[in-house]
């Protein structure tokens, strides 16, 4: 107990000594002896702070947090901007309204964009499997630290700066945070404003990759779950054949023969509305999965599938066969929209999701050859597609549901 008490007394001893030796002389004697004190004193310092088990990283983990109050003010002190905005993806970064967004202190892996209020989250790789969630606001040139990410065995933990601490399968961002999810719990974290959850259903999880606007939409995309499809698909599951019957279907469905088993799904977290779309598992397995290994009966880890690099090609292009490109959300003035390629690549859908009503946006029964879907600065949903040797474009999709109704 007294080892603990020994700097602050030596440094107490110390100092009226230095205010002696400045109010009157000191022979040559006295001032060693005064050198001497300030040494032990020093070094008695320098002991504590070297103390085993107060490593530096440890001795900042016992600094007072910030709160969400004060993480939510400095949020709120940012200049308000007036939206919606247009985000352009590439491998390292992104653009929002043509504006290039860059990290100097790593590669940016993932990124979400709030359309409404221009909040953007995204997370740069300070190591291996080592990450950290920045968020900013468009225009704003200094981003805050909100959380901090690894990745162990391919478990998400994640703490925030606020205290906060989750950990699941799956994790995404979403415009003001994060989003963390294990097996059917989903786990939403919004910078000041804190954690909320939401059950899933039975029959789906979080899918690991997410293209759309979920802090201004509510929606996020789901992929059904391991059993499930197992399931589904009866005693041939999980075999040989099975897998071969798999193949022979999605082969089916890119050709546009049959339709595409609805493995994906969007899902509204306020109402818990699930809207599938025709994407398949069997599909994506037979196109890009590798580096998989089983977790549980609700979710198939596979590392190159979940990466961002699997979402781009060598050449540096987007990968269309991933699902991440074949379905994107957004908000527009007259709701949330989705556009979707599914049931092979015949055809591109747009889909109203506070109506459920679905029209072909283009149709090529000799397949799209690319396609690309943004919203542009003023709102619109804007759709290009190759059809043959010809690149067309519908400016506004929502403009479509209007003069449907009209021909009526």
């Amino acid at each position: 107990m007294i080892s603990k008490f020994k700097p602050a007394l030596l440094s107490l001893v110390a100092g009226i000594a230095m205010s002696t030796a400045h109010s009157q002389g000191l022979d040559p004697q006295q001032q060693q002896l005064l050198q001497q004190l300030l040494l032990m004193q020093q070094r008695a310092s320098t002991q504590l702070n070297a103390q085993p088990g107060l490593n530096p990283q440890q001795l900042q983990q016992q600094q007072p947090r910030l709160s969400e109050a004060d993480l939510a003010s400095r949020v709120s002190a940012w200049p308000a901007v007036q939206g919606p905005f247009s985000m352009d993806r590439f491998r390292d970064g992104f653009a929002v309204n043509g504006q290039r967004v860059l990290d100097p202190e790593g590669r940016i892996i993932q990124y979400s964009l709030d359309g409404a209020s221009g909040d953007i989250a995204y997370s740069i790789e300070m190591g291996p499997n080592q990450y950290q969630i920045k968020l900013t606001r468009q225009g704003v040139t200094q981003p805050v630290v909100i959380a901090s990410a690894s990745k162990q065995g391919g478990q998400w933990i994640v703490e925030t700066v606020t205290g906060v601490r989750v950990s699941g399968a799956r994790l995404t961002l979403s415009g003001r945070g994060f989003i963390v999810a294990r097996d059917n719990a989903l786990f939403r974290y919004d910078a000041g404003r804190g954690l909320s959850s939401s059950a899933l259903p039975e029959t789906h999880t979080l899918a690991a990759m997410q293209n759309g606007d979920i802090a201004a939409t509510g929606w996020v995309l789901l992929e059904k779950r391991q059993d499930t499809k197992a399931q589904e698909d009866g005693v041939l599951a999980n075999t040989s054949l099975g897998g071969l019957f798999s193949a022979v279907k999605a082969l089916g469905a890119a050709a546009g023969v049959t339709k595409s088993d609805s493995d994906y799904a969007l899902f509204e977290l306020a109402t818990s509305k699930l809207r599938p779309v025709g994407i398949s598992l069997g599909e994506k397995e037979a196109q890009i999965l590798s580096q998989c290994h089983r977790k549980n009966n609700f979710v198939n880890i596979c590392d190159r599938m979940e990466s961002v690099e699997s979402v781009w090609s060598q050449s540096g292009t987007p990968n269309r066969g991933h699902y991440f490109w074949r379905v994107s959300w957004y908000r527009t003035p007259t709701g949330p929209m989705a556009v979707v390629m599914q049931d092979g690549i015949g055809k591109i859908e747009a889909i109203d999701l506070t109506s459920d009503r679905q029209l072909v946006v283009f149709e090529r029964a000799l397949g799209i050859g690319d396609w690309s879907a943004k919203q542009t600065p003023d709102g619109r949903v804007q759709v290009k597609a190759k059809l043959g040797f010809e690149i067309a474009t519908r400016d506004d999709v929502a403009q479509l549901f209007n003069e449907v109704v009209s021909a009526r």
